[in-house]
Formats: structure tokens, sequence, C-alpha cells
């Protein structure tokens, strides 16, 4: 596992439908919080949790079928205005 240098981070999740592998699953390691990959799934959480991501066993050869995720890291000037859009 690892741990962030910024304030907060947002993961969003795509895959094509059927899900084309397994695993991909994120892990935050205190408090134990396990989140499933899902297609079009976004998790922000508070960037200096330690976490991680289970390997990925992909269950087909057809390409793009893999898991994609698209990651933002919100840092010192950009966390109070996402506060207030909350």
């Amino acid at each position: 596992s690892h741990f962030d240098t910024c304030h907060f981070t947002a993961l969003i999740w795509l895959h094509k439908k059927p899900k084309g592998y397994e695993g991909g699953d994120f892990y935050i390691d205190k408090p134990e919080i396990k989140i499933e990959s899902k297609d079009n799934r976004m998790v922000l959480f508070p960037s200096w949790y330690d976490h991680s991501v289970s390997p990925v066993k992909m269950n087909t050869n057809e390409a793009n079928h893999g898991r994609i995720t698209i990651t933002h890291f919100f840092n010192n000037n950009t966390w109070p205005k996402l506060i207030n859009m909350l």
C-alpha cells in the first residue's frame, strides 16, 4: 500500500460490459474498507490514507476490456473549492 501527498484523491473506474477482468478492487488500510471496482464509479478519499488495489486478472484476450482508472489529486489550493461544491 501507499499514500499520496495531496489533500484528497479522486478515482474514477471505467470498463466495458461485461467486465473482462477479475480483481482491481480498492482497499483502504485503516479503517479497513474494500470498494469493489465497478463501471462508472468514483471514489473520493483523504490522500494520506494508506491504500492499495488488488491484482487484476484478465478473463479475455479482447482489446480494451481491462480496467481504466482516471486519477485526480486535489491539493491545498483546490480542496476549499471542492468542499464548497458539496
